[in-house]
């Protein structure tokens, strides 16, 4: 099931870097402080009432990934912000409070007018953290 679909809208002139030198993609909506822009995506955010867990998805464009941990605060930035942030390296464990980890272990490359997707797996397990 579909629980989050949004639309990149713009691309910061740094995300590219962030892609190559640390793996992790970053969302925001509109509204995002100045300072921020140039490291995100900038994406048509909407409200999500349901919670992401592990075992989830995240569809970017074509491309699955599995969640395989995500961070305390993860949930909440993407409610009120938009915001996530995804490192793509299978981690079990949250390096940071707001990080999403995801596998395969390789970052798509996203542009003005890609998708991304968040579905509810059956199979999924509880939320850890």
């Amino acid at each position: 099931m579909i629980i989050y679909k949004v639309e990149v809208l713009s691309v910061g002139e740094s995300v590219e870097e962030m892609l190559v030198e640390d793996g992790v993609i970053i969302t925001f909506q509109q509204n995002v402080p100045e300072e921020l822009k140039p490291y995100a995506y900038l994406i048509n955010h909407y409200r999500i009432d349901t919670e992401i867990q592990i075992g989830d998805s995240i569809i970017m464009d074509d491309e699955k990934f599995q969640i395989t941990s995500l961070g305390d605060t993860a949930n909440n930035n993407l409610r009120n912000l938009g915001h996530l942030v995804l490192r793509f390296d299978g981690a079990k464990k949250p390096m940071l409070p707001g990080s999403i980890h995801l596998l395969p272990t390789y970052p798509p490359k996203l542009e003005i007018g890609s998708r991304i997707q968040i579905v509810h797996e059956n199979n999924s397990s509880n939320k850890e953290n």
